[in-house]
């Protein structure tokens, strides 16, 4: 006859005790450790939120300057990745001493980011061109300064970084996609130069019904091949007055890197040559009069002439 023996308290093998015991413990940890993670990250925030004034509204509602003239701000991303804490550390990472901020503490509380950013001194050139009397002389050094940064973002090609997702462009640090003000500033990415265009190309002169890759390819099909074969680099897709900082009459940084990551170069001059409420006509005229290398100001050209709105 066969016996089956109830298994009760304390019948299991002891290896089953200890297994048992050994993850109950790890998943206690575990729930610890995260309670804890975001007990110190809210503790921080009050502490922060101690000694920085309120967002100004008129410039932004992500940043808080610090009291007592502490050279800092704290900066909030609502974005859980592709966040410019991902983009600085990339680029503080190539040692190209580039005129950016740098990461003093980073750390979330729920949904949003928070990054701890050393402060840019100055003002930005959008007020400088609105309230100053900027010459040409010292707007032409300014740009020089500007000119450097370009050149110096496009010596990071994105083939010479193998975990790239190669020849997808709208892609961060992260890996993931970049804020697309089209879309109410969604992360849209990684995507192919084709899929990037297909979205703000008119169909026909009397049609505005987006192309696909196919109709691209057909109806233009130099461009396609300028568009798509330009180089893919690191490029600041808002580079515009407002994110970039004036002092002493140079260049003393650029701010707001979380809307930057892998484009091809021609896309950085569809970015700053045309006029837009944050590229007022000087600075816009002033991009327009820089010249770049030719394979780059055709891929330019040809972008320019498929667009049907800013970028």
């Amino acid at each position: 006859m066969l016996t089956v023996t109830p298994i009760g308290p304390g019948s299991l093998p002891p290896s089953s005790d200890y297994t048992l015991t050994i993850g109950c413990l790890s998943m206690i940890t575990s729930r610890i450790s995260r309670f804890l993670t975001s007990l110190a990250s809210r503790v921080r925030l009050a502490l922060y939120f101690l000694l920085t004034f309120p967002p100004d509204l008129s410039v932004s509602s992500k940043t808080r300057r610090f009291r007592f003239g502490i050279p800092l701000i704290l900066k909030r991303s609502h974005f859980p990745v592709s966040t410019e804490t991902d983009a600085l550390r990339f680029l503080h990472a190539t040692n190209l001493d580039l005129p950016i901020p740098r990461i003093y503490d980073t750390f979330k509380v729920g949904d949003d980011t928070y990054t701890l950013l050393g402060l840019i001194p100055g003002v930005t050139l959008f007020n400088m061109l609105q309230y100053h009397n900027l010459s040409s002389d010292d707007l032409a050094k300014i740009m020089d300064d500007l000119t450097l940064l370009v050149r110096k973002l496009w010596t990071i090609r994105q083939r010479d970084y193998p975990s790239a997702p190669q020849g997808f462009v709208s892609c961060s640090a992260s890996g993931h996609g970049l804020p697309d003000y089209a879309v109410g500033y969604e992360l849209r990415g990684p995507r192919t130069i084709f899929e990037q265009y297909k979205e703000r190309t008119y169909h026909l002169a009397y049609d505005i019904t987006a192309w696909d890759n196919g109709e691209l390819r057909r109806q233009e099909p130099q461009k396609a091949a300028l568009v798509t074969n330009d180089e893919i680099v690191w490029v600041h897709c808002d580079l515009r007055s407002t994110n970039i900082m004036i002092h002493n009459g140079r260049l003393s940084g650029v701010i707001d890197w979380e809307n930057s990551g892998w484009q091809p170069r021609h896309w950085q001059l569809l970015v700053v040559r045309p006029w837009c409420g944050t590229n007022g006509p000087r600075i816009a005229n002033a991009w327009k009069q820089i010249p770049f290398d030719d394979d780059v100001e055709q891929a330019y050209e040809a972008g320019l002439s498929l667009l049907n709105e800013f970028v």
